[in-house]
């Protein structure tokens, strides 16, 4: 295949309806990657196919990009600073689960579902990857600060899925941990914890 035959074939493939699927933008079920949604759908759903391990973690990941296009995100922490931003739920070993592509539009009420409470941008995101995770199972999953919170990690308790993040002190209600200045006093190896109860669940900070 030529080049020219090549660019033709790019230009004119399509993974979506337009005449089904494209609604205006003032449409409440309006969606900005409707051109790819069953691309994403089926990817997502042969993923869930494996086995899930009992440790997994979620993160950004983001797919580089040269385009001009509203949805391209910067990420100086990244080695590809500029592309589409992903959310990914992986296994220990890498293999992805389940992924979003973030639009900017995600946060709404129509993509929560009825159990599902309203726990900011970065939870919501994290509850809606792991509804394919399997209750009372005793997962564990790990990720950092981006995402943590109190009632975010009282909601999976609740289906027997633990957590295990990083944080930032002024997240902690009521904090009791060491500053900066105590922990240089101390002998190196030191370490605090401190366990308190939210909603039932028991939560231990540690330093």
């Amino acid at each position: 295949m030529n080049q020219k035959r090549f660019e033709t074939i790019r230009k004119s493939i399509h993974f979506n309806n337009n005449l089904n699927i494209m609604l205006p933008r003032e449409n409440d079920n309006y969606c900005r990657l409707h051109k790819l949604r069953p691309i994403i759908t089926a990817l997502c759903s042969k993923f869930q196919g494996v086995p899930f391990e009992q440790k997994l973690s979620v993160d950004e990941q983001l797919c580089a990009t040269k385009a001009q296009y509203h949805m391209k995100q910067y990420m100086p922490a990244k080695p590809p600073k500029w592309g589409y931003k992903f959310f990914v739920l992986c296994r220990a070993s890498g293999f992805s689960y389940n992924f979003e592509v973030y639009s900017g539009s995600e946060n709404q009420p129509k993509f929560r579902s009825i159990d599902e409470l309203d726990l900011g941008a970065s939870s919501n995101t994290f509850v809606r990857l792991c509804r394919a995770v399997p209750s009372n199972l005793n997962h564990v999953v790990y990720f950092d600060n981006y995402y943590t919170s109190l009632p975010l990690m009282s909601f999976l308790a609740v289906r027997c899925i633990f957590t295990l993040s990083t944080v930032r002190k002024n997240r902690i209600p009521n904090c009791k941990l060491p500053s900066d200045d105590q922990k240089k006093k101390k002998n190196r190896g030191t370490s605090w914890e401190f366990v308190c109860s939210f909603d039932v669940v028991e939560v231990t900070s540690v330093a």
